[in-house]
Protein backbone atom coordinates (compact mmCIF):
# COMPACT_ATOMS: atom_id res chain seq x y z
CA UNK A 1 0.00 0.00 0.00
CA UNK A 2 2.90 2.66 0.59
CA UNK A 3 4.21 1.79 -2.80
CA UNK A 4 0.61 2.69 -4.43
CA UNK A 5 1.04 6.21 -2.24
CA UNK A 6 4.72 7.29 -3.40
CA UNK A 7 3.28 6.13 -7.30
CA UNK A 8 0.89 8.94 -7.10
CA UNK A 9 2.40 11.74 -5.23
CA UNK A 10 4.74 12.40 -8.23
CA UNK A 11 2.29 12.70 -10.37
CA UNK A 12 0.61 15.17 -8.33
CA UNK A 13 4.15 17.34 -7.98
CA UNK A 14 4.79 17.25 -11.74
CA UNK A 15 1.26 18.31 -12.41
CA UNK A 16 1.09 21.19 -10.29
CA UNK A 17 4.74 22.21 -11.52
CA UNK A 18 3.10 22.03 -14.82
CA UNK A 19 0.60 24.13 -13.91
CA UNK A 20 2.54 26.66 -12.28
CA UNK A 21 4.74 26.90 -15.20
CA UNK A 22 2.39 27.63 -17.10
CA UNK A 23 0.78 30.26 -15.07
CA UNK A 24 3.61 32.04 -14.07
CA UNK A 25 4.22 33.83 -17.70
CA UNK A 26 0.66 35.15 -18.20
CA UNK A 27 1.12 36.46 -14.12
CA UNK A 28 4.27 38.16 -15.14
CA UNK A 29 3.11 40.22 -18.54
CA UNK A 30 3.53 43.66 -17.90
CA UNK A 31 5.61 42.97 -14.93
CA UNK A 32 8.98 42.23 -15.68
CA UNK A 33 9.19 43.27 -19.34
CA UNK A 34 11.84 41.55 -21.28
CA UNK A 35 12.77 45.29 -21.96
CA UNK A 36 12.20 49.00 -20.74
CA UNK A 37 12.96 51.90 -22.80
CA UNK A 38 12.06 55.41 -21.62
CA UNK A 39 11.42 58.38 -24.28
CA UNK A 40 10.47 61.15 -22.05
CA UNK A 41 13.81 62.70 -22.05
CA UNK A 42 14.94 65.33 -23.90
CA UNK A 43 18.28 63.93 -23.83
CA UNK A 44 17.03 61.01 -25.09
CA UNK A 45 17.84 59.88 -28.60
CA UNK A 46 14.76 58.05 -29.59
CA UNK A 47 15.83 56.52 -32.80
CA UNK A 48 18.86 54.98 -31.00
CA UNK A 49 16.10 53.61 -28.28
CA UNK A 50 13.78 52.21 -31.23
CA UNK A 51 16.73 51.03 -32.90
CA UNK A 52 17.40 48.85 -30.07
CA UNK A 53 14.16 47.79 -29.14
CA UNK A 54 13.84 46.38 -33.16
CA UNK A 55 17.29 44.78 -32.68
CA UNK A 56 16.39 43.04 -28.68
CA UNK A 57 13.08 41.78 -30.27
CA UNK A 58 11.94 41.44 -26.82
CA UNK A 59 8.70 39.29 -26.48
CA UNK A 60 7.54 41.88 -23.49
CA UNK A 61 8.51 45.57 -23.76
CA UNK A 62 7.62 48.40 -21.25
CA UNK A 63 7.31 51.74 -23.13
CA UNK A 64 7.31 55.18 -20.87
CA UNK A 65 6.81 57.93 -23.68
CA UNK A 66 5.57 62.06 -23.59
CA UNK A 67 3.29 63.38 -25.09
CA UNK A 68 3.02 66.77 -26.52
CA UNK A 69 0.78 68.05 -23.56
CA UNK A 70 3.19 66.88 -21.32
CA UNK A 71 1.39 63.32 -19.93
CA UNK A 72 3.34 60.53 -19.30
CA UNK A 73 2.22 57.43 -20.88
CA UNK A 74 3.58 54.18 -19.54
CA UNK A 75 2.51 51.33 -22.31
CA UNK A 76 2.66 47.43 -21.61
CA UNK A 77 3.33 46.30 -25.10
CA UNK A 78 3.52 42.54 -26.13
CA UNK A 79 5.15 41.36 -29.46
CA UNK A 80 3.06 39.99 -32.31
CA UNK A 81 3.00 39.39 -36.15
CA UNK A 82 -0.03 40.42 -37.62
CA UNK A 83 1.11 38.60 -40.88
CA UNK A 84 2.38 35.64 -39.41
CA UNK A 85 0.83 32.64 -41.95
CA UNK A 86 -1.77 31.80 -42.44
CA UNK A 87 -3.04 35.41 -41.20
CA UNK A 88 -4.33 38.00 -43.87
CA UNK A 89 -4.23 41.42 -42.95
CA UNK A 90 -6.29 44.00 -44.99
CA UNK A 91 -6.95 47.70 -45.29
CA UNK A 92 -10.20 49.20 -46.73
CA UNK A 93 -10.92 45.80 -47.88
CA UNK A 94 -7.29 45.64 -49.95
CA UNK A 95 -5.15 42.60 -48.75
CA UNK A 96 -1.78 44.06 -47.50
CA UNK A 97 1.54 42.35 -48.81
CA UNK A 98 3.10 40.66 -45.83
CA UNK A 99 6.63 41.38 -47.78
CA UNK A 100 5.72 44.86 -48.32
CA UNK A 101 4.16 45.68 -45.15
CA UNK A 102 5.45 43.19 -42.25
CA UNK A 103 9.22 42.63 -43.49
CA UNK A 104 12.00 44.96 -41.34
CA UNK A 105 9.19 45.45 -39.02
CA UNK A 106 8.58 44.35 -35.27
CA UNK A 107 5.21 44.55 -34.03
CA UNK A 108 3.47 45.78 -30.53
CA UNK A 109 0.04 45.92 -28.90
CA UNK A 110 -1.28 46.16 -25.40
CA UNK A 111 -2.27 49.37 -23.21
CA UNK A 112 -1.56 51.94 -21.17
CA UNK A 113 -0.31 50.68 -17.72
CA UNK A 114 -3.52 50.26 -15.12
CA UNK A 115 -5.88 51.46 -17.71
CA UNK A 116 -7.55 47.89 -18.94
CA UNK A 117 -9.87 49.80 -21.27
CA UNK A 118 -7.16 51.31 -23.48
CA UNK A 119 -5.04 50.38 -26.39
CA UNK A 120 -1.51 50.90 -27.86
CA UNK A 121 -0.15 49.49 -30.84
CA UNK A 122 3.58 50.40 -31.91
CA UNK A 123 5.32 49.14 -35.67
CA UNK A 124 9.55 49.80 -35.11
CA UNK A 125 11.57 49.44 -37.90
CA UNK A 126 15.39 48.24 -37.90
CA UNK A 127 16.57 52.11 -38.21
CA UNK A 128 13.92 53.17 -35.73
CA UNK A 129 11.47 54.97 -36.97
CA UNK A 130 8.14 54.14 -35.71
CA UNK A 131 4.85 54.66 -35.59
CA UNK A 132 2.41 54.36 -32.35
CA UNK A 133 -1.39 54.53 -31.66
CA UNK A 134 -2.26 54.67 -27.93
CA UNK A 135 -6.36 55.19 -27.32
CA UNK A 136 -7.79 56.11 -23.59
CA UNK A 137 -11.23 56.74 -23.45
CA UNK A 138 -12.72 59.05 -26.28
CA UNK A 139 -8.85 60.50 -26.94
CA UNK A 140 -6.48 58.92 -29.60
CA UNK A 141 -2.79 59.70 -29.98
CA UNK A 142 -0.53 59.39 -32.49
CA UNK A 143 3.32 58.84 -32.46
CA UNK A 144 6.37 58.95 -35.07
CA UNK A 145 9.93 59.31 -34.66
CA UNK A 146 11.03 63.04 -35.70
CA UNK A 147 14.90 62.80 -36.77
CA UNK A 148 15.92 61.94 -32.73
CA UNK A 149 12.86 62.96 -31.09
CA UNK A 150 9.81 60.66 -30.46
CA UNK A 151 6.62 62.93 -30.74
CA UNK A 152 3.07 61.59 -29.46
CA UNK A 153 0.06 64.01 -30.00
CA UNK A 154 -3.05 64.20 -29.09
CA UNK A 155 -5.10 63.20 -33.05
CA UNK A 156 -7.06 65.44 -34.42
CA UNK A 157 -9.46 63.29 -36.30
CA UNK A 158 -12.67 62.09 -34.69
CA UNK A 159 -12.98 60.73 -31.32
CA UNK A 160 -12.63 56.98 -30.87
CA UNK A 161 -13.23 54.59 -28.19
CA UNK A 162 -11.17 51.70 -27.20
CA UNK A 163 -13.76 49.16 -27.18
CA UNK A 164 -11.79 47.58 -29.61
CA UNK A 165 -12.61 43.49 -29.16
CA UNK A 166 -9.11 42.48 -29.89
CA UNK A 167 -8.15 38.47 -29.42
CA UNK A 168 -6.45 37.81 -26.35
CA UNK A 169 -3.83 35.70 -27.75
CA UNK A 170 -2.01 35.05 -31.33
Amino acid sequence: MRNQYLCKRPCLCLATLALWLLWQPLNALGQNPDLQVRLDGEDTDARVELARIFSVGPKTLALRTLTTSDVILDLNLSSYDPFSHPRRVTLDGRELDPVEFGAGKRYYRGQINAEPDSFAFMSVSRNGASSVVVIRADIEYQGRTEGSKFTLERSTTSQKGANIDWPATD
